[in-house]
């Protein structure tokens, strides 16, 4: 793909989709990183998996002009409902470092 404006924030290039969810497994972005000496581009490849009914980055790899680079999440858990204050960004401060209930580290 090629973006028609602003190739900085529309980043995507290529997608591949399950035929038979028609949900994206993988797709591969061109990062642009705005730095004051050296700005540079590189590519990502993102792999995504359906975990508990939601769609997950799961894992990424990419070579930028510093070198190779991968994360992975390999422990993903969702919680059976959110508190309300989670979805009004003007309750969030009030509630900076409490766990979502249900959702607490392992």
């Amino acid at each position: 793909m090629t973006p028609i404006r602003d190739g900085g924030h529309n980043v995507l290039r290529q997608i591949w989709i399950d035929q038979t969810t028609d949900l994206p497994v993988r797709y591969l972005a061109e990062r642009f990183v705005d730095t004051d000496v050296h700005p540079y581009t590189y590519a990502v490849t993102v792999d995504a998996q359906v975990v508990d009914g939601v769609l997950v980055n799961v894992d990424a790899h990419g070579i930028s002009r510093y070198g190779p680079a991968r994360w992975r999440i390999t422990q993903i858990s969702f919680p059976p409902s959110e508190p309300s204050w989670v979805f009004d960004q003007s309750q969030w401060k009030q509630h900076d470092g409490q766990p979502i209930p249900g959702f607490a580290p392992q």
